[in-house]
């Protein structure tokens, strides 16, 4: 059993693992704190990386990540980004581009390039050789068959969106999000 939950206590993670749950994932989305805070108003960086701390400490499986090219990255973010994901060991990484969503304070941004997204992946898979690197479906919204350039460049977990049809406009987080 996966989960993908968001922050609890400490208490509230052994009782998931106690009840059954091997596997759990949650993303850091930046380490860059300033950044981090401005897209998470009220919650911190640290908070955030004590989750994960704690998640690991129950014993779970743990699936950590970040967005890639969001607006207000500084240089050095995405080194940062790559050492902490191998500082942190963790089993399996989904790293998705921003999109830029209607609507949102940040719909007026681009998502990033293609070749970097590829490049992440890439350099993912010699930092860490053994890890799980999913491509998730966020590649193909950023343009159609980024998705499968990303196994080209070290991915080797496919997710694919299985959910119902008749759900799917419940569940949109980005336009033409793959499938």
């Amino acid at each position: 059993v996966t989960l993908s939950i968001g922050g609890k206590s400490y208490e509230e993670y052994c009782d998931l693992k106690s009840s059954g749950a091997d596997r759990f994932l949650i993303r850091f989305e930046t380490s860059n704190e300033k950044l981090y805070r401005e897209l998470h108003p009220g919650e911190t960086l640290k908070e955030r990386l004590n989750d994960i701390y704690n998640i690991k400490k129950a014993g779970f499986e743990l699936g950590s990540g970040f967005m890639a090219g969001l607006p207000g990255e500084k240089d050095g973010d995405l080194d940062r980004n790559l050492d902490l994901l191998k500082d942190l060991g963790v089993h399996m990484i989904g790293v998705g581009p921003f999109i830029p969503a209607p609507g949102t304070p940040l719909e007026s941004f681009s998502p990033p390039s293609v070749d970097l997204i590829i490049s992440i992946y890439a350099r993912m898979r010699l930092m860490m050789p053994d890890v799980n690197l999913a491509a998730t479906t966020a590649m193909d919204a950023l343009h159609t068959g980024v998705r499968a350039l990303s196994f080209d460049a070290g991915a080797n977990v496919l997710m694919p969106n299985i959910t119902p049809q008749e759900a799917q406009a419940d569940y949109n987080l980005y336009t033409r999000k793959g499938k």
